[in-house]
């Protein structure tokens, strides 16, 4: 299972991923980045836990996610496309 994190553009923690997201969701004149994970615990009531893969395949990162930093998470089927939107 997947999950796409997207990411609040105002949000202060957003300026560390904004240009090394790995995918955008557009709507409107506005962009927002995203994050391809490949676990979620969301049960930590200040920042949401996720593991996203190195673009090397050799190992992950963890990353606490603030929740005013996330928009939405979406959780999508292993191979799935993206959800319509995402670039």
């Amino acid at each position: 299972m997947d999950y796409f994190v997207v990411l609040n553009p105002a949000a202060a923690f957003t300026a560390l991923y904004d240009e090394h997201c790995d995918q955008r969701l557009k709507a409107g004149d506005q962009s927002y980045p995203c994050l391809i994970c490949s676990e979620a615990d969301m049960d930590h009531p200040h920042y949401l836990f996720v593991r996203r893969p190195t673009k090397e395949g050799h190992s992950h990162q963890a990353i606490h996610i603030p929740h005013a930093a996330i928009v939405a998470v979406y959780r999508i089927g292993e191979g799935e496309p993206a959800p319509i939107g995402f670039l």
